[in-house]
């Protein structure tokens, strides 16, 4: 049942997945003594699952209880015990918690650097994990120069013995070296990232979460280059995508958020206004009322209501977007841009 909720969950099918690996933890917390790997192995595994449904307070203490039951376990279990604290971080991440998730990505980077190969992607996409934290918390050039080492090392290693792990950390290491890029206002330099990292994608066919990562971010960086209309259809794309892999997720509404701006940009306010809603309500639900992609989706709400002449309506949702971004993000260029319009 394990095998089959994994199978599942690659193929998209997350709630057949999820109601399958709790029917597999079920049964090993039955048949099997209590701190059994396996135990750690079904938690670590379900904890993403329901991430990517959204259910992110419900994964927290999955990834704790896994990581209790693997610090307990004999030498050699070094890999697994890495991969249960780096998910903790990532979980931490979704839910706002940058402290917690730099903490725990650290740890598990100072793991696996005494038990892995310097090359391996596990280890290299926590790194460049890490690098998009120090980015995201607004220190963009420490992240960009460590996101640039890790894509360094995962081109040399993907160019020696390429794997479809290595490609997909690759990948992820790209789209957060391109957020950087654009947070930057280097507009030009993540356009053509973005295109090279999709035209690597398309070679190797890649489908799912990140290929539609991949069309979003491409989406976000021709806006920021004034390709309306290129935006437009890769934004749908993406969204498409999400939509069909992981409703009501973080995932799909960062697509519906970057759908809205795209529509903003060509003149299509009303639609903007609708998807910005959309954003906001599946952020809410996902992560939190006032985390900063919640604050992000106010902005684009505001921004759509003022081209629709609703200003009463846009300064509430521009009010809103300031007061979650000054507290989570008040790096962030896009501030400026919403106190001025405010």
């Amino acid at each position: 049942m394990h095998n089959q909720a994994v199978f599942l969950s690659r193929a998209g099918k997350m709630e057949p997945a999820i109601a399958t690996e709790q029917q597999a933890l079920s049964i090993r917390r039955r048949i099997l003594p209590p701190g059994h790997p396996y135990i750690a192995l079904s938690l670590g595994e379900l904890a993403p699952m329901l991430e990517s449904t959204a259910r992110i307070r419900e994964a927290l203490p999955l990834h704790e209880e896994a990581v209790l039951i693997m610090r307990k376990q004999p030498p050699g279990s070094e890999y697994d015990l890495g991969l249960r604290i780096n998910n903790w971080g990532i979980g931490c991440y979704n839910q706002g918690d940058m402290a917690c998730a730099m903490e725990k990505i650290r740890e598990a980077i100072g793991i696996w650097a005494k038990a892995l190969p310097a090359d391996h992607s596990s280890l290299l996409t926590a790194r460049s994990s890490l690098a998009a934290l120090y980015s995201r918390s607004g220190a963009l050039q420490q992240g960009e120069a460590q996101l640039r080492q890790v894509v360094a090392a995962l081109e040399a290693s993907n160019s020696a013995k390429p794997s479809a792990d290595s490609v997909n950390a690759l990948s992820h290491a790209r789209s957060e070296l391109t957020t950087n890029l654009l947070n930057q206002g280097r507009a030009v330099d993540a356009l053509a990232l973005s295109r090279q990292r999709w035209r690597e994608l398309q070679a190797t066919r890649n489908p799912g979460e990140t290929a539609a990562n991949a069309l979003a971010t491409l989406a976000l960086a021709e806006l920021a280059n004034g390709l309306r209309q290129s935006a437009l259809a890769h934004a749908r794309d993406a969204l498409q995508r999400d939509h069909a892999t992981a409703p009501g997720s973080r995932r799909e509404g960062f697509a519906v958020m970057t759908m809205a701006r795209a529509e903003l940009a060509s003149g299509d306010a009303l639609a903007a206004a609708t998807h910005a809603r959309q954003a906001i309500a599946m952020f809410t639900k996902a992560l939190s009322a006032d985390h900063r992609d919640t604050g992000l989706a106010h902005g684009v709400l505001g921004r759509a209501l003022l081209a629709s002449n609703q200003r009463a309506e846009a300064r509430k949702e521009l009010v809103a977007a300031i007061a979650i971004l000054s507290e989570k993000a008040a790096w962030l260029p896009e501030l400026a841009e919403l106190k001025r319009l405010r």
